[in-house]
């Protein structure tokens, strides 16, 4: 009996020692946890400085190359050329792609029918003239009456006015530029029958040029007349010109309003073009700026920067405004110009964290 009871003991103590390794195991010594806390993870970053800069905010728009349209002491600057009356073309005097000046004779109607008739307005206007003089010194001694004088002066000035309507009908026959510029169209022949208003073709003036964009109406409040605007091309941003134009109404289609801008002479676009245009709106100047890589926007919504102080980082709040050429003005307490921050690698750290700088 007592070898049965000390068998019981000793399986006992067996089991209440197997228990205390397991549980050593699973429930490590304060000291063991303790000496894991303090391995601290080492953050590999890139080293780099807030700086204080000049930024520019602005409103990027796509639109088109388009003729200027007339203004109050400018023509448009592409022109249909039209012609005043009925007529059969006699003559063309030019062609697409010839340079002219204003009043340049572009062709001629056949003009025999209206040069016959300022002809015969021509004679009556002299046979007139001759009598009303006639009539002039008779009056003057009492040789005629004051209703003949009065019917000769009468006849006399009809005579003139019909000289002049018969001119500008002769004047119609032939059909010259309205504009300075460059033969854009000719739309008709020798010997074709034209009809008054039809377009025989189109001048346009290259130094005419507006850009017409298209901007959201939920920027209308951020763009100002006068602002300046560049348009991009294959070497990249170049000056355009200034906005001149902003319309008052928002089509209801797209949600958009036209803008206009002024386009310089020595802009080497053309009509017709496509462009992406950027609106100048906004320049904040001595102004704290950091790479875009060391702006940090975290999983909700937070936005930071790690400050460097040795091999530590800490994350500090700063709010972004503007953004340009790889740089974001940043604001915030704390910011000074100078100041180290992780250019790269900031993302994810903690609030603070052991670091380690490379590519000095």
């Amino acid at each position: 009996m007592k070898t049965t009871k000390s068998s019981l003991i000793g399986m006992l103590a067996l089991c209440a020692v197997a228990i205390a390794v397991g549980l050593l195991f699973v429930h490590p010594s304060a000291e063991a946890e303790e000496a894991e806390e303090a391995i601290e993870t080492v953050v590999p970053v890139q080293a780099g400085e807030i700086v204080k800069t000049t930024l520019h905010g602005y409103e990027v728009v796509y639109g088109n190359l388009v003729a200027a349209p007339a203004g109050a002491d400018a023509p448009a600057g592409r022109v249909a050329v039209q012609s005043a009356i009925d007529g059969v073309v006699l003559r063309l005097a030019c062609s697409p792609g010839q340079a002219v000046k204003k009043g340049d004779v572009l062709l001629e109607l056949d003009a025999r029918a209206a040069e016959l008739a300022m002809k015969e307005q021509q004679q009556l206007l002299d046979f007139s003239r001759k009598e009303f003089d006639r009539q002039t010194r008779l009056l003057e001694i009492e040789g005629t009456s004051q209703m003949e004088y009065e019917q000769a002066a009468r006849n006399f000035h009809q005579a003139e006015q019909a000289v002049v309507a018969a001119q500008v009908q002769l004047d119609y026959q032939t059909i010259r530029a309205p504009i300075a510029g460059t033969v854009a169209s000719v739309r008709i022949n020798a010997g074709d029958a034209v009809q008054a208003a039809q377009t025989l073709g189109e001048i346009l003036n290259a130094n005419r040029r507006v850009v017409s964009m298209q901007l959201p109406a939920a920027a209308a409040g951020r763009v100002q007349q006068g602002m300046p605007v560049q348009v991009e091309t294959a070497n990249g941003w170049i000056d355009a010109g200034t906005i001149g134009f902003i319309a008052e109404a928002v089509d209801p289609k797209n949600g958009t309003l036209e803008i206009r801008s002024t386009l310089l002479a020595d802009v080497s676009l053309r009509i017709g073009q496509f462009v992406r245009a950027r609106i100048l709106c906004e320049t904040h100047a001595g102004c704290l700026a950091v790479p875009a890589e060391a702006f940090v926007t975290n999983s909700d919504g937070e936005t930071y920067v790690a400050v460097l102080s040795g091999d530590r980082a800490s994350r500090l709040p700063v709010t972004g405004k503007l953004r340009e050429d790889g740089w974001i003005e940043i604001e915030g307490e704390g910011l000074a110009a100078g100041m180290p921050i992780a250019s790269e690698g900031a993302y994810g750290l903690p609030q603070e964290t052991r670091v380690e700088v490379i590519g000095r």
